[in-house]
């Protein structure tokens, strides 16, 4: 799934806004990066995950820190991420429409 650019356009709602330590990104942005394949990430682990729901279920929210490994060619990075992921349920399907990732200090 990692470099899964047609899993990413179907999740990511057309009008989606990323925003992460690199910055404020969009759906094409986020769908080119996703589709670098020099660029690797493995999730080591997530916690303190939770999940909420609003509106009759159409609207959910998830929160969480992620502890990952990004990777360039042999340069590892380990990164921590807080993150909040709002996704809207639309069209019978859930689409991300807002991200927002932290990094935070590693431990």
């Amino acid at each position: 799934m990692a470099h899964d650019t047609t899993f990413f356009a179907r999740i990511f709602a057309d009008d989606v806004t990323v925003t992460g330590p690199d910055g404020l990104t969009d759906r094409a942005a986020q769908i080119r990066s996703m589709d670098d394949t020099t660029m690797g990430v493995k999730v080591l682990g997530v916690d303190n995950q939770k999940i909420r729901l609003y509106d009759n279920n159409k609207v959910g929210v998830v929160t969480g820190v992620a502890r990952l490994v990004f990777s360039q060619g042999k340069e590892q990075m380990p990164a921590t991420l807080a993150y909040t992921e709002t996704y809207v349920n639309q069209n019978a399907r859930w689409q991300l429409v807002a991200a927002h990732y932290s990094q935070l200090p590693l431990k």
